[in-house]
């Protein structure tokens, strides 16, 4: 851990940011041994506090949020991380999905999957993509197709987004003269999702974001298993795709979860 005394020597901007890696270190620090933290880094983090209200960039917020919060045990978690994204914004550095911290769950050996398949038709933003693998691996979508056009979940930015889980869900390029298998699709004009006769077994086609399925994945769908729409109330009407993604494949999971699954590869 950097020395108060080295933190204080730095030029304002830079304090910030190295006060940003340490609340993170700190919040570590606790989460693997909760209540001890405050007993072992008790001098040291109201230093740190002391040395912050006393930063130009950071102002009366910094004041004000360190005036009213407590240091004690129960809260430490979480008045650190509250200051470490106060400070995160004070310094101009944006956080993501990717800088939380939680449990992976990579405890266990084996995935558990449901019969779903996910044919992502030529999804453009490789945050979309990771969303939407992470998304599936909870809901235990069992392998994931992806357009050739799309973004690949190589992407570092869809890395990113799916916090691992691309390593966990078998994935691979397809094009939509390969796509075999009962087969519907995620768009407008389709039948409400809380009535749509979920399949046991099935791969959904999700559209891209500026044009949806494409026509002819649409028509494949009609005269396989049809399209479920997910009803909006908004002006826009429309929902990031990873999003009706998720919403579609609770809906899914929830309608098969409970129905028994034959052995049936795809």
């Amino acid at each position: 851990m950097i020395t108060i005394r080295k933190l204080s020597s730095m030029e304002p901007s830079l304090q910030l940011r190295k006060a940003v890696r340490i609340c993170r270190a700190l919040e570590l620090e606790e989460s693997g041994h909760p209540g001890s933290l405050m007993k072992l880094r008790k001098v040291y983090i109201k230093d740190l506090f002391a040395l912050l209200r006393e930063n130009p960039l950071a102002g009366e917020r910094l004041e004000e949020f360190l005036a009213s919060s407590e240091i004690e045990d129960q809260s430490l978690t979480y008045l650190l991380a509250d200051l470490r994204y106060l400070l995160m914004e004070t310094a101009g550095i944006s956080a993501g999905d990717w800088d939380f911290y939680g449990n992976s769950g990579e405890g266990s050996l084996q995935r558990p999957t449901m019969p779903m398949q996910l044919y992502l038709d030529r999804i453009r933003s490789p945050f979309n993509v990771g969303s939407i693998f992470r998304t599936a691996e909870s809901f235990g979508v069992s392998t994931i197709l992806a357009h050739p056009f799309g973004a690949s979940p190589d992407h570092p930015r869809a890395q990113r987004s799916a916090m691992g889980c691309i390593d966990h869900i078998p994935w691979r390029l397809c094009s939509e003269q390969e796509l075999s298998g009962p087969v519907f699709a995620l768009e407008t004009g389709g039948e409400d999702i809380s009535t749509f006769a979920f399949p046991l077994r099935a791969t959904v086609v999700i559209g891209s974001e500026e044009l949806g399925v494409s026509p002819q994945l649409l028509k494949r769908s009609d005269e396989s298993l049809g399209r479920v729409t997910i009803p909006t109330a908004g002006l826009k009407g429309s929902l990031n795709v990873s999003v009706a993604c998720g919403i579609l494949l609770f809906h899914w999971w929830k309608a098969i979860s409970s129905r028994p699954v034959p052995q049936q590869a795809y």
